[in-house]
């Protein structure tokens, strides 16, 4: 049984599992490392942060994702997804900015594309990677991540990839880039932030 923490919180490490019935069947059997006292696992129900969708439109994404995964380069181009012709042709809105499309991509990603390495989400309109981050627990070896053209505020938010080996970055054309006055100002200081997110090599940055 595979156990997957969603929506993790660094500040106070809270974090959701999917199957809480499995987590609490292992209460008082794992101790506390240095105490080595039994952890007590208590759970309680709560509201989903988003709802799930139609069979016919999960069939819609899955055919989406089938076409843009390459076998022969590991990687996903999910790039400006809700505009692809899959869904236009039939006046869908499957953006992933809406989290139940993410949440449906993301389950789809962990069930057939493990091995993607190379990953675009460019032009999504993402503000907040929280459901985005769930892919963390997915895929595990992204080392070319994509997230420019999107609405990406704060650099807090880059926080929530911690983990990932990424070595290619492309950040441009969010919001938090538009400060830099330069393209050295803008390396500075991606530069200063690798050290805690990520494992980058190569920084793309194209002067505006």
């Amino acid at each position: 049984l595979k156990l997957y923490a969603i929506l993790f919180k660094y500040l106070w490490q809270h974090f959701f599992f999917q199957t809480a019935a499995a987590i609490q069947a292992i209460s008082r059997r794992i101790r506390d490392p240095s105490t080595n006292i039994p952890i007590t696992i208590l759970s309680s129900r709560m509201s989903a942060g988003f709802t799930t969708i139609p069979f016919s439109e999960k069939q819609l994404i899955e055919e989406c994702l089938k076409k843009r995964y390459s076998a022969a380069t590991h990687s996903l181009d999910l790039s400006e997804f809700g505009l692809d012709e899959l869904f236009r042709s039939r006046s869908l809105h499957l953006a992933l900015s809406r989290n139940s499309i993410m949440m449906t991509v993301v389950e789809l990603i962990d069930k057939h594309y493990g091995d993607v390495t190379a990953l675009s989400m460019k032009g999504n309109r993402l503000r907040f990677l929280d459901f985005f981050a769930c892919l963390l627990y997915r895929i595990k070896n992204v080392k070319t991540l994509d997230l420019s053209a999107n609405q990406i505020e704060k650099e807090s938010e880059l926080e929530k990839l911690r983990g990932w080996p990424v070595e290619t970055f492309f950040l441009e054309n969010n919001p938090m880039c538009g400060g830099y006055a330069s393209a050295d100002a803008y390396l500075r200081l991606t530069i200063a932030y690798q050290k805690h997110f990520f494992f980058v090599t190569l920084i793309i940055y194209y002067p505006g």
